[in-house]
């Protein structure tokens, strides 16, 4: 099948872009576009991270001028071994280099919008919440998790909560991708669809992995601390590099990205000392990383590497994700997980899926984790997850509720 490229509007641009909001597939960082929305072109569905290709195989039959800008889009779940599909939209508006956007569609096809936006209410009467597992328990699960973690070797682990409430009305994906943004103007704005039927939106600040020809980049965050309200960054700036606590944490996945990127790279680099990552309600250690990819890799040789990098799950990985199938109640499904896009040369960004709402109807589920070290302290770390569930509330009319 033959792929139209045809340069658009800005006006284009921002209908598209709220459509796929609401009923397609979107990753937006900074200027940096790709979105699609439609019936897709291909539907690739893999029992587990493991199956999905390295080749481009999930484009075959499709042809466009510029390679670069066909894309394919995927949620994948926080477990290697959960299903997840990679979709190639029917439609697409993405953009280059230039900064131009460009409109991707089956030759003699065209979108027709037809003006009509749902929109239903965003900052509706809260009906009801439940955190899953409550503060307290969660708290127990860290004290548990340390005594773990002091016991044999296991490095360090990924605890999880979440908050699931409903609204009086539906709620308006779109809306929340716009609030996100203006909360969280650093982060990357994405939206996608789950397995399970709902729509998964959200900001991420953590980049997984991109590769654009032979560049490969990773930008990993862990060790954090609250700077609600605090104006003066050399405080929480001081702080955040002097404790011992968050720099294990940070170093932890550093090594661990280094030493997987390591496996597919010519070479890798990363920063000696890690950056300050402020946010609207807390900051983050976070190092940049770089490698030179081997000429047969692609963006997902990568990703099926690296996911989950001890970021959100732990090291080893597969004793901390017993652990944590163990202590947490509910399985992440999406949480954690990775969204991103491959392009039909095998380029690609992928992040780590944090930040998010997943929403269906009135219905909203929100997580955050805490890294667990030796030395963490449960109820520091309970707090924690309340400061990183913050902006997402927010982002639905609501604050922090517990």
């Amino acid at each position: 099948m033959r792929i139209n490229a045809t340069r658009v509007s800005e006006e284009f641009v921002n209908r598209a872009v709220e459509q796929a909001t609401q009923n397609g597939w979107l990753v937006r960082d900074g200027a940096s576009l790709r979105c699609g929305f439609g019936e897709p072109l291909a539907t690739h569905r893999f029992d587990a991270l493991a199956a999905l290709p390295v080749t481009m195989d999930i484009f075959l039959d499709l042809e466009v001028s510029d390679a670069t800008l066909l894309t394919a889009f995927a949620s994948i779940p926080f477990d290697r071994n959960d299903a997840f599909e990679v979709v190639v939209p029917r439609f697409q508006v993405i953009s280059d280099d230039n900064g131009d956007y460009w409109f991707l569609a089956p030759e003699n096809e065209n979108w027709e919008d037809t003006g009509e936006k749902a929109r239903p209410s965003l900052f509706s009467k809260q009906v009801s919440f439940l955190y899953s597992p409550s503060p307290d328990r969660y708290a127990a699960s860290v004290a548990e998790a340390v005594e773990r973690l002091r016991e044999g070797i296991l490095q360090k682990v990924v605890l999880a909560r979440s908050c699931q409430g409903e609204l009086s009305a539906d709620i308006n994906t779109s809306a929340i991708a716009t609030r996100l943004h203006h909360l969280e103007p650093t982060c990357t704005i994405y939206a996608m669809p789950t397995t399970d039927g709902r729509r998964f939106t959200g900001a991420s600040p953590e980049l997984l992995v991109s590769k654009n020809g032979r560049t490969v980049r990773c930008h990993p965050l862990a060790g954090t601390i609250s700077i609600e309200g605090m104006a003066d960054t050399t405080a929480y700036t001081k702080w955040l590099r002097g404790s011992p606590k968050n720099r294990v944490e940070h170093r932890i996945v550093v090594d661990d990205i280094v030493a997987r990127l390591s496996d597919l790279c010519e070479s890798v680099d990363a920063d000696s000392e890690p950056s300050i990552v402020p946010l609207r309600s807390v900051a983050h250690l976070g190092t940049d990383i770089s490698g030179v990819a081997r000429s047969d890799v692609t963006i997902l040789d990568l990703v099926k590497n690296l996911h989950p990098t001890p970021a959100v799950g732990g090291l080893p990985r597969e004793m901390a994700e017993e652990l944590i199938e163990e202590l947490e109640p509910f399985r992440r499904g999406a949480y954690a997980g990775a969204v991103g896009w491959v392009n039909s040369v095998g380029d690609g960004a992928w992040w780590v899926a944090i930040r998010g709402i997943l929403t269906k109807g009135p219905q909203f589920e929100v997580w955050a984790g805490a890294g667990i070290v030796m030395d963490s302290d449960p109820t520091a770390e309970r707090e924690e997850t309340k400061y990183k569930m913050d902006s997402v509330l927010h982002a639905i009319g609501l604050g922090t509720l517990n």
